[in-house]
């Protein structure tokens, strides 16, 4: 008999009973809460913390704001099935449903019932040749990325193009941004796969049981805005160094504006061969975390260098499904959680590269339980004296974004040749609140440092330095 079992047998008759009642409750609410997860969800949903920085920019044209997939799929697949297998999804997905409604100066959000329309495009270029085609696939994606509609949906649409012998389907995922993220794209790309192959082989689709619907993420959030534990976590973002923070030395500072033009944007990007990229992974022990951090600390000594100054002000990317909540599972959600924390990184005054990246890797393993709530108090609660202390020291801020490798289940899926179209309206600023953005990439074993600037603002020597500097450290 178990220590449990003999503790709950010395129990009184009442007290054991007691017990007995208390344990069905809790085994019913959680019971209660997984059928909910399975039902189809709809009805109003609250803004969260991504949606009201989104709405907050109050951009020309907000409805055409994307992702887009655009992939060579070797098998020949059937449009029926293709529209049977969407029908599915936005069933499946409740945030694919996701409406936005503007009202009085502010937005509202709901989850639309199931359609019977499904937002799906077919185009036979069978009989056209290599050149037509092109053209209408990317004339068609511009098009495409162009219609979504905010108030009235659809936000998710997907085309498939037939090029008949001339090669294999290509197939065109768009989502509006405020529905998905990367990771998000990834698992609409993975379920339709999926799900396509059960039909094709005359199965029905099963899914695996859902995970935490956006719905109840989002209700989870905003009762988490009202309550006391979100002032303590004010209390420790008001006591990090903002001030402290170096200024980034523009070669041009008299050409400032709010944000970069996408005109005048370029980028620097090396890439490490397979053998580097390996040697890279097994540096420090093993795993993307240890190379997260190391890359993290390369950064930061190659700019404190370069700025001469041992604070450094760093937004970390993360992907916002890691969290720390009772009953909450994210990891196959479909919604826009990823974003971002920013750290002000204080730099050991030894050189020694191994000091240095212990001494980053604790403060960036200070503030891991803390990353989610500095977004929610600057655009949900919109405390105003947090704004005022990050908000100003963010355009000196170095963009930091560790995208580890991932595989894949898409199979003879690949990236196509041809544009997807533009994913952002040539109305709408490109938004990108720090000047200096740094993007790792894996394309197949290989490692891409990229670095992202504005010539307006920044000489390409100047960069470059930067970015020779983080390649040598690392």
């Amino acid at each position: 008999m178990s220590e449990l079992s003999k503790r709950i047998a010395e129990l009184s008759p009442e007290k054991r009973a007691l017990f007995v009642q208390r344990l069905s409750s809790i085994i019913s609410s959680e019971e209660a809460q997984n059928r909910d997860e399975q039902a189809t969800t709809t009805g109003s949903v609250p803004l969260t913390q991504n949606a009201r920085w989104f709405f907050g920019l109050n951009l020309p044209a907000p409805h055409h704001w994307n992702l887009a997939s655009l992939s060579t799929v070797q098998q020949d697949l059937d449009p029926t099935l293709v529209r049977q297998v969407l029908q599915h999804l936005l069933v499946y997905h409740d945030a694919l449903r996701l409406r936005f409604k503007s009202i009085e100066h502010d937005w509202l959000s709901f989850i639309a019932p199931p359609d019977t329309v499904v937002p799906f495009t077919w185009i036979d270029l069978s009989e056209k040749n290599e050149s037509e085609q092109r053209h209408n696939i990317e004339e068609t994606a511009t098009k495409l990325q162009a219609s979504l509609n905010l108030e009235e949906g659809p936000l998710f649409k997907v085309a498939l193009f037939n090029l008949g012998p001339q090669g294999p389907n290509r197939l065109l995922f768009i989502v509006h941004h405020l529905l998905a993220d990367l990771y998000s794209l990834d698992i609409l790309r993975e379920d339709f796969s999926n799900a396509y192959q059960q039909l094709s082989q005359g199965k029905s689709i099963q899914q695996p049981l859902r995970t935490t619907s956006f719905k109840r993420w989002a209700e989870r959030l905003a009762k988490y805005s009202q309550s006391g534990d979100l002032q303590q976590e004010l209390d420790y973002w008001l006591t990090l160094p903002w001030a402290e923070i170096a200024p980034l030395p523009l070669d041009y500072p008299a050409q400032l504006h709010e944000f970069p033009l996408s005109s005048s944007t370029r980028r620097i990007s090396i890439q490490l061969s397979s053998a580097e990229t390996r040697a890279l992974m097994q540096k420090r022990g093993v795993g993307t975390n240890s190379t997260h951090n190391l890359l993290l600390t390369a950064v930061v000594m190659a700019v404190g260098q370069w700025l001469d100054s041992d604070v450094i002000g760093v937004t970390i990317v993360h992907h916002g499904r890691d969290i720390d909540c009772d009953g909450i599972d994210l990891s196959r959600t479909v919604g826009w959680f990823a974003g971002a924390f920013f750290l002000p990184i204080r730099l050991d005054k030894s050189r020694d590269v191994h000091d240095v990246l212990q001494c980053v890797s604790e403060q960036y393993h200070s503030i891991h339980h803390h990353r989610h709530s500095a977004n929610i108090l600057l655009n949900i609660t919109r405390d105003e004296e947090l704004r005022q202390r990050i908000l100003p020291c963010l355009r000196n801020h170095i963009h930091f974004n560790f995208s580890p490798s991932t595989s894949t289940s898409l199979g003879q899926w690949t990236p196509s040749p041809e544009f997807a179209g533009p994913t952002n309206s040539p109305l709408n600023p490109q938004v990108e609140t720090e000047r200096l953005r740094f993007i790792t990439e894996f394309a197949g074993d290989k490692l891409h440092l990229t670095w992202i600037y504005n010539e307006k603002e920044f000489r390409q020597e100047t960069i470059n330095d930067v970015a020779r500097n983080v390649y040598m450290l690392a």
